[in-house]
């Protein structure tokens, strides 16, 4: 599938660099299973598949799911020789010549079973963070995507990207917002609920029942945040751009309650 996305601020520049970044180097290491995560994942998919009620969201950081640690080492040799610095296990920047900063995080598979983010140690390379939900993420079968990213009027990044199903994409942001409430997590949750409400075809399995394993983790984390949502205040409120009621309307709609 071919998307078009339009830079319309320095972050959407850089995250277009940084997933172009991703694509290229994984492509000149031979790594095929990867995927784009965090809030680019929510762009690309939002591009994809176009919600008229969602409401994107820039980020500068552009993020890079592996399938195992084993990749960890030949993506990072090939960012180094694209001279991008580390800045820790998971973080490598770039610094362009305007000195603006090209930042690439990574994520792998965790293979305990408790929720939240793990360090990992891998050597020659430190500690990178690790997510237990990532594992079903990168069994699943990806969204192939090319890019044509237009950063200006003169300038056109065209690349292949995969990125997690819509599912898949939930499923992961829900996890992130279990580890840390953040209020960004709750505005990309909006959006990749919206456009399930208006792609209602698009292959989905967090309705189903009953809810096993990382789903039924999911499964737990929305109606959590469908509770988080009906109260009056709160130490970490959702953006103001997320409408409430309706956000917890399409979790009831479309997210299957755990039984007990």
């Amino acid at each position: 599938m071919i998307v078009t996305a339009h830079s319309t601020s320095t972050a959407d520049a850089l995250g277009y660099r940084g997933q172009h970044a991703i694509s290229q180097t994984a492509s000149a290491r031979g790594i095929e299973n990867y995927r784009i995560i965090g809030g680019h994942m929510v762009r690309l998919l939002l591009l994809a598949y176009p919600a008229e009620r969602a409401i994107p969201r820039s980020t500068v950081d552009a993020d890079a799911g592996l399938g195992g640690v084993e990749l960890v080492v030949p993506l990072v040799d090939q960012l180094q020789d694209d001279g991008y610095t580390k800045e820790s296990g998971n973080t490598y920047t770039k610094e362009l010549d305007d000195g603006e900063i090209i930042s690439i995080d990574i994520l792998v598979p965790s293979d305990r079973p408790q929720p939240g983010l793990r360090p990992v140690t891998v050597p020659g390379v430190g500690q990178v963070d690790s997510l237990s939900a990532m594992s079903l993420v990168m069994a699943s079968e990806p969204l192939r995507l090319t890019v044509h990213a237009h950063l200006s009027a003169d300038e056109v990044l065209e690349y292949d990207v995969k990125v997690p199903g819509l599912d898949m994409a939930l499923l992961l942001k829900a996890a992130g917002w279990k580890n840390r409430r953040s209020p960004k997590d709750i505005a990309d949750i909006a959006t990749l609920l919206e456009i399930r409400e208006a792609h209602p075809e698009l292959p989905w399995t967090l309705d189903a029942r009953p809810l096993r394993g990382r789903r039924r983790d999911a499964a737990q984390a929305l109606h959590e945040l469908e509770n988080f949502l009906g109260r009056r205040t709160s130490s970490t409120p959702p953006p103001t751009t997320v409408d409430r009621p309706r956000l917890r309307a399409l979790i009831k709609r479309h997210i299957a309650k755990p039984t007990p």
